[in-house]
């Protein structure tokens, strides 16, 4: 695939994560795993968990920044829940490279996180948020950030995502935390958790080469870069244009785009 078509993809990509507030490693890891499959590749899942967790720590990036700017960065609390993330990613690393973890079980589980995105966008009570918000800030203990991270890092290994899927909800629904604070914490555990799980990929051997020539393990670097580059320029063009859309229909539109990446998931791996 070209430089300038994965730029393109990039772009969009950036653009649904700027217009909506979430994680690119939800796109990222279905966009490559289609690049992947279309290439001949043996090991689809590993490639692209591997290739989209690269993307998902250098996009996560900008996130924070974003925090810090804001005055919202919760360190203490990120860097608990990040290390705490490592012990989990090396849990779910050792099953995403083991022979037991192929296309049908990664179809399952990040099928089952679109659907439960889906459903989240489609049942988000905005006015219940604006309440949450009014919570006084919170600090998470020791073990509370242990388990919360333990789970956000298997999960980030297994789909290839940064984990704030798991991260803020346990945070804000089990632990009483508020919603802008739970989602600056998980931005920046984001990063240590990123971090942690596509190393851990790039030490790994694989058994066929990437599609570029430019690979660490299972990180594909010289496919990843491109999609990189143009989350940022679509990011910022999301932000830009965001004020223009209803962000009630946006997450609906999104919604309903997740059920049918759903579908084609689930197509291509048990009837493709």
């Amino acid at each position: 695939m070209s430089f300038l078509l994965l730029l393109l993809i990039g772009v969009l990509t950036g653009m649904l994560a700027g217009l909506l507030g979430i994680g690119g490693g939800l796109i990222f890891t279905p966009v490559l795993f289609y690049i992947f499959t279309q290439s001949g590749i043996s090991q689809v899942t590993q490639w692209a968990i591997g290739s989209s967790l690269f993307c998902t720590f250098v996009a996560s990036s900008g996130s924070v920044l974003k925090q810090y700017r804001n005055a919202n960065l919760f360190l203490s609390d990120s860097i608990k829940v990040g290390i705490s993330g490592v012990i989990g990613t090396i849990i779910g690393t050792g099953v995403t490279l083991s022979d037991w973890y192929g296309v049908e079980q990664f179809t399952v589980l990040f099928s089952a996180l679109l659907l439960y995105t889906s459903w989240s966008l489609f049942t988000r009570n905005s006015n219940g948020r604006k309440k949450t918000n009014a919570i006084a800030p919170k600090e998470l203990t020791l073990l509370s950030a242990l388990l919360i991270g333990i789970c956000g890092g298997i999960v980030a290994s297994l789909a290839g995502i940064g984990g704030g899927i798991v991260l803020v909800p346990l945070m804000t629904l089990v632990l009483g935390v508020p919603f802008v604070q739970a989602v600056s914490i998980s931005s920046g555990a984001i990063i240590v958790i990123s971090l942690a799980a596509w190393t851990q990929m790039a030490r790994a051997i694989p058994v066929d080469e990437g599609i570029s020539t430019v690979t660490l393990g299972y990180v594909d670097i010289g496919t990843a870069l491109p999609l990189i580059i143009g989350s940022f320029i679509g990011g910022y063009l999301g932000v830009k244009i965001g004020h223009l859309i209803p962000q009630r229909i946006l997450e609906r539109a999104f919604a309903v785009l997740l059920i049918l990446v759903a579908i084609r998931l689930i197509y291509d791996g048990y009837f493709g």
